[in-house]
């Protein structure tokens, strides 16, 4: 478990199934205790504007709409328009390509990764998108979606 007074930084999967409400989301919620920790889980801006446009894709009701809300209104959204986390993010992609073999990963995912990396903050996520960034870049701690 992550010490209550380190900084995480949700990857947009985490979102998806605390909106959905599902068996992982129990479990991701038993083991970190997300929505009740000390200092407030963190969002990149980015992984806000996935998960509404995710609600638009898959045309999730009001009801998901709501939920998706609420949840948003109990996490710190991290704006990306800072020197810092666009240098950051500059540096991981750079580092990204002197991989051998180079390694690629979303876009988004760099700007989450930038954000969590200013922050010095854990990044939670239930793909291995941001394992190759760890430990040079990010603190990332993976969730296996079939231990729920």
């Amino acid at each position: 478990m992550i010490p209550q007074d380190e900084p995480i930084v949700l990857d947009t999967n985490i979102l998806v199934h605390y909106t959905r409400g599902n068996k992982l989301a129990g479990h991701i919620e038993q083991e970190h205790r997300l929505l009740q920790r000390v200092s407030k889980p963190i969002i990149s801006v980015v992984s806000k504007g996935e998960i509404l446009a995710l609600s638009n894709k898959f045309n999730w009701g009001a009801e998901k709409k709501q939920v998706i809300i609420e949840l948003l209104s109990n996490l710190v959204i991290a704006n990306i328009n800072s020197d810092a986390v666009i240098g950051r993010y500059a540096q991981i992609s750079h580092y990204l390509s002197t991989l051998k073999p180079a390694v690629t990963i979303g876009q988004n995912d760099m700007w989450i990764a930038a954000t969590a990396s200013c922050l010095d903050a854990h990044v939670i996520s239930t793909d291995k998108d941001f394992k190759c960034l760890s430990p040079t870049w990010i603190k990332f701690d993976w969730i296996d979606e079939t231990r729920a």
